[in-house]
């Protein structure tokens, strides 16, 4: 059990190191982001969103399998 438990906190903590380091790369300024995140719209990104929701993985969206979407409703 308390194996299960620090490979699980090990997983994590990585993850957010690889996330923190990939924050770093953009932290010169908002000009580099811009050159390396291109803006795109819902319908350039809607072909590999219905790939996902058909149950294509998808390792850009999340490492882990993606098993629902939650739609939120207001009223």
């Amino acid at each position: 059990m308390r194996s299960k438990y620090k490979k699980t906190c090990w997983k994590r903590y990585s993850e957010v190191a690889r996330t923190q380091s990939n924050l770093d790369a953009f932290s010169t300024g908002a000009e580099l982001f811009k050159k390396n995140v291109p803006v795109v719209t819902y319908e350039d990104v809607k072909p590999y969103m219905e790939r996902v929701a058909n149950g294509e993985p998808s390792d850009v969206i999340s490492g882990e399998p993606i098993t629902q979407f939650f739609i939120r409703y207001t009223l």
